[in-house]
């Protein structure tokens, strides 16, 4: 459900050089997400381990016993009082990453179903707010830029693509 970019490669040569760069984090990936609740900081680091749920199996958690997890939140934008619009970047790439670490430090991604919990609608909202919110078909996480070298020609690549209209349509009613 996320939207946004991925990288795709054609041979087994590029696949391995572009899993060599993703572990050796070279590769720039970039998000933005609409999240319920309030950040007292406008940037912070997530440094969490991350595992998969000792119960339900297809979920991930932060534990103790799981893989390093480190997500960067370079910007907060309140969009009204409990909701806001992230800018972040990944230094891992576990599944379910910036998902599982939002939920951990409490404001969930707007629609996110698996990670969100239940009390997605705030104090205060309009009947339209209301309304934009149940009504998000997805969780509002968007991928906007990815970065790399490109494994065959040594090119810097960097490509970026803009907000989903259902997301800027989210944004600007919680505005």
């Amino acid at each position: 459900d996320t939207s946004g970019l991925l990288v795709v490669a054609k041979t087994d040569a590029a696949h391995h050089a572009l899993s060599d760069a993703l572990r050796e984090r070279k590769v720039k990936r970039l998000y933005r997400a609409v999240s319920w609740g309030h950040f007292e900081q406008s940037k912070f680091k997530i440094d969490a381990p991350i595992g998969r749920h000792r119960n339900q199996r297809t979920k991930m958690t932060v534990m103790t016993a799981g893989r390093e997890a480190v997500t960067h939140l370079l910007k907060i934008t309140p969009l009204n009082e409990n909701y806001c619009l992230l800018d972040v970047g990944l230094e891992t790439g576990r599944t379910h990453q910036i998902r599982v670490h939002l939920s951990h430090i409490g404001p969930p991604i707007v629609g996110d179903r698996v990670y969100g919990g239940r009390r997605q609608l705030r104090a205060g909202l309009s009947e339209e707010q209301r309304q934009t919110i149940g009504n998000f078909p997805r969780q509002a996480l968007h991928a906007y830029a990815l970065g790399f070298v490109h494994p065959i020609t040594d090119e810097d690549i960097e490509v970026t693509v803009p907000i989903p209209k259902d997301m800027q349509q989210l944004i600007a009613v919680l505005s």
